[in-house]
């Protein structure tokens, strides 16, 4: 009697997904998670009053606590869009993490978290367990150092050498994300080629002409535009322009050194070397599951294919206090009209 053969593989299911958002990101979280082939198993709001409403636009199960769903929520990977006061409940949020941490779930945050830089040690994010910090956990997506036009020239930009100016714009529109957001991934750009500079000059302004942002110290629900300048002690600067009330998302660098100029945005790399006639271009290749998304949908959908890709290169490590610090040290610029320091931040917030 002929052997059986055996059965085939089942098709692998596709990743669960608990989204946390707020209301005007259904279209955001609906095409990232269409594009990712995700399965959206459940919804909620940090806005009162709005979880089945999200959950009803997501096709998904309600959920009423992101700290419950963390902990022991069934899924696969938790995308956090909008934290509300997440992050900023002492140690209990980073126990949460740490939770989902433990049971193999991926974790995505649109905001950085946690929102400032004094809350790193307070709330337990820094605290290693097994050599595993809660904050270390928590992928911030999309950040412009590990995007797809970023990865792609990797090798010039290492050929490119010593930065001495750099330029970097971020810019989004509010259902996208905070001012917050904004500022740190493109201080986290700035971190990843210069260092923490010696000092940051801000200035900022809200969405009411005359009106600065909300004075603090987090990154969370901050709307606006801000600039900054950051001097380095070697005679290096860097400038940033960062905002959430732009009319469309756009995240661009520019650099100068020895080796010319540098310009890169979510699609293109121009690279203008010094004496020669030709420009250096690479155009990015995205994916075609990602054609007719925005470039906002875009940018977040390749974050998270990476994050739940187990064959997909690890990003570079973050120094999410110094990253912190940085973006703290522009808000508290702004609010005072001085030149603030990272490191004394940076200090305040872990010692040392």
């Amino acid at each position: 009697m002929p052997e059986t053969p055996p059965a085939p593989d089942a098709a692998p299911s596709a990743p669960r997904v608990i989204a946390w958002l707020a209301p005007d990101q259904v279209e955001l979280v609906r095409a990232v998670a269409h594009a990712c082939g995700l399965e959206l198993v459940g919804g909620g709001s940090p806005e009162r009053g709005h979880t089945g409403g999200v959950a009803d636009a997501l096709g998904a199960a309600p959920v009423d606590d992101l700290r419950s769903a963390l902990a022991s929520g069934e899924a696969d990977l938790i995308l956090i869009a909008a934290p509300g006061t997440f992050g900023s409940g002492g140690a209990n949020d980073a126990n949460a993490i740490e939770s989902a941490r433990a049971r193999g779930v991926k974790i995505a945050c649109l905001e950085p978290i946690p929102p400032g830089a004094l809350e790193l040690g307070s709330g337990g994010w820094t605290r290693s367990n097994h050599g595993v910090r809660p904050i270390d956990a928590v992928r911030v997506v999309p950040m412009m150092r590990s995007s797809r036009c970023w990865r792609d020239s990797g090798d010039a930009i290492e050929s490119f050498g010593r930065v001495r100016t750099l330029h970097v714009e971020a810019l989004s529109r509010p259902e996208h994300g905070s001012l917050g957001a904004r500022l740190h991934s493109a201080m986290g750009l700035v971190h990843s080629l210069l260092g923490s500079p010696e000092i940051v000059y801000a200035s900022s302004i809200g969405p009411v002409p005359g009106i600065s942002p909300p004075a603090g110290d987090s990154l969370r629900d901050l709307q606006g535009d801000l600039s900054a300048i950051l001097r380095y002690a070697d005679g290096r600067a860097a400038s940033v322009v960062a905002s959430n009330l732009a009319p469309t998302w756009d995240h661009s660098a520019l650099l100068l050194g020895d080796e010319g100029r540098l310009r890169l945005d979510e699609n293109t790399m121009h690279w203008n070397h010094h004496g020669a006639d030709e420009t250096d271009v690479h155009h990015v290749t995205w994916p075609k599951a990602f054609a007719g998304l925005t470039p906002c949908q875009r940018a977040v959908g390749d974050a998270i294919a990476r994050l739940i890709d187990p064959n997909s290169p690890a990003d570079p490590p973050v120094d999410h206090e110094s990253v912190l610090a940085m973006s703290q040290a522009a808000l508290l610029s702004a609010r005072t009209g001085q030149g603030e320091s990272p490191d004394v931040i940076r200090r305040l917030a872990v010692g040392g």
